[in-house]
C-alpha cells in the first residue's frame, strides 16, 4: 500500500505517514486546530496538487492562517462560502451538494490531495442522508483518481450515529482535543496507537509527543 509523507514529521514517525487513495476525517470540539492541523498533513514538498474547498472560512481567511502557520505551498482554493455575505462564490447555496461534487471532481487530478474545510455546516441546509450520500460520492471520486481527501468535522455537530456513519465511509479517524489530545482512532494499514499524543499548534508548527 502507497503512503504519503505529510508536512508533520512527528506525525510520519507515528503513522508512517497516510495511506493513497483514501478518505482521513478529521474531527474535534470547534478551535482544535483541525484546519491548521489538515493543511499542515498537506504541505508534503511534493509536486502533488492540492485543493482546499472551504465552506467555513473565506479565502483570506485560510491564507492567514496558512501564512502565520508559516506553510509554505499555494493550494488551489474552492471558495463555497462567501456567497453567505454577498461575495462571489463556486455555489449559491451548500444545499446545491451536486454541484459542490461537480467542483471536488473537475478540479482534482492524478494524486491530488484534497482539503474539505468543513464538514460541519453543511447539517444546516442537507439532511444527514444527503451528506453521507455527497461523501460516499466525493470519496469515490478521489479514490478513483488515487487521490487523497480530507474532512474536518466540529464533533457533537451532528447525531451520534450520524458521525459513526461518517467515520465508517473514511480509511482513517484522527481526533483532535485540546484537553484529551490527538488520537488516532484508525487508520487503514496500521494498528492505532492506544494512548492519544499531546499536541501544539503554534508560530513554529505542530508539536506532538506521547502523552
Amino acid at each position: 500500500m502507497a503512503k504519503i509523507k505529510t508536512g508533520i514529521k512527528e506525525f510520519n514517525e507515528i503513522a508512517t505517514g497516510l495511506p493513497m487513495p483514501s478518505a482521513i476525517l478529521v474531527q474535534g470540539p470547534p478551535g482544535a486546530g483541525k484546519s491548521i492541523f489538515s493543511l499542515l498533513l498537506m504541505d508534503t514538498r511534493g509536486k502533488e496538487k492540492k485543493v482546499v474547498l472551504l465552506t467555513n472560512n473565506t479565502p483570506a481567511e485560510i491564507k492567514e492562517e496558512m501564512k502565520a502557520s508559516k506553510i509554505g505551498f499555494e493550494p488551489g482554493i474552492i471558495d463555497c462560502y462567501s456567497w453567505l455575505s454577498g461575495g462571489k462564490a463556486a455555489v449559491d447555496s451548500l444545499a446545491n451538494l451536486s454541484k459542490v461534487t461537480f467542483l471536488i471532481e473537475d478540479a482534482i487530478s492524478e494524486g491530488a490531495i484534497v482539503l474539505f474545510d468543513s464538514l460541519t455546516p453543511l447539517i444546516l441546509y442537507n439532511s444527514e442522508e444527503e451528506i453521507e450520500r455527497f461523501m460516499q460520492q466525493a470519496i469515490a471520486i478521489v479514490k478513483s483518481k488515487g487521490a487523497l481527501i480530507l474532512f474536518t468535522l466540529d464533533s457533537s455537530t451532528y447525531p451520534s450515529d450520524a458521525e459513526e456513519t461518517f467515520r465508517s465511509l473514511c480509511d482513517g479517524v484522527i481526533s483532535l482535543d485540546p484537553a484529551k489530545g490527538l488520537t488516532i482512532l484508525k487508520m487503514r494499514g496500521m494498528q492505532a496507537p492506544s494512548k492519544p499524543f499531546f499536541y501544539e499548534i503554534g508560530a513554529k508548527g505542530f508539536k506532538l509527543r506521547a502523552r
